[in-house]
């Protein structure tokens, strides 16, 4: 069970989330971030919704083709499909900008997972979420993709613990009980 972290009222596109990854890997000082003459998501998917809760960051670094040096991120899902999303590319080429560029994939692959796992609910956006209200007033999720017969059975836990239930529509993110 975790505290609910979403601040978001919709969702991520891969691009935003690709720019934020951008900007946080900046403000811890990645090595190569002032290199990189290209560093943008997939053309095909800048503008489409990241609803992918259930899926993890990873990068992989190599030798261009023809000149640079290039990360690729993608998403890989539960079911195992592999999903682009992201380049990033120098046209520096020595070893030692090899070594920079994979140290800053692997910085950004961890900040966009470590984000994923502390908002969970901003990528998911289907169904309903629910949880305990705390004394504080704040909630506890207890399942972030359930269906209302989850719920169901779920408000029988609530009463065992002698918890206060909550339920949130996942896709306008509003607590409706």
């Amino acid at each position: 069970m975790e505290k609910n972290n979403s601040l978001r009222t919709h969702p991520f596109t891969y691009g935003e989330f690709f720019n934020m990854l951008m900007e946080q890997a900046k403000s811890q000082n990645a090595p190569c971030i002032n290199d990189l003459d290209y560093a943008d998501a997939n053309f095909l998917l800048r503008d489409r919704d990241f609803t992918f809760a259930d899926a993890e960051i990873r990068s992989v670094t190599s030798f261009g083709g023809s000149e640079g040096i290039y990360t690729d991120f993608f998403l890989l899902c539960n079911d195992g499909r592999r999903l682009d999303f992201a380049t990033a590319k120098t046209l520096l080429e020595d070893d030692e900008t090899f070594v920079a560029m994979h140290t800053f994939a692997g910085m950004v692959t961890l900040i966009g997972n470590r984000y994923i796992r502390q908002h969970v609910q901003d990528f998911v956006w289907t169904d309903y979420s629910y949880g305990f209200i705390e004394e504080d007033g704040s909630l506890t999720c207890y399942c972030y993709q359930g269906t209302l017969e989850d719920y169901k059975q779920f408000l029988q836990l609530c009463k065992e613990q002698g918890k206060k239930p909550y339920l949130m529509e996942n896709t306008t993110k509003k607590v409706i009980q």
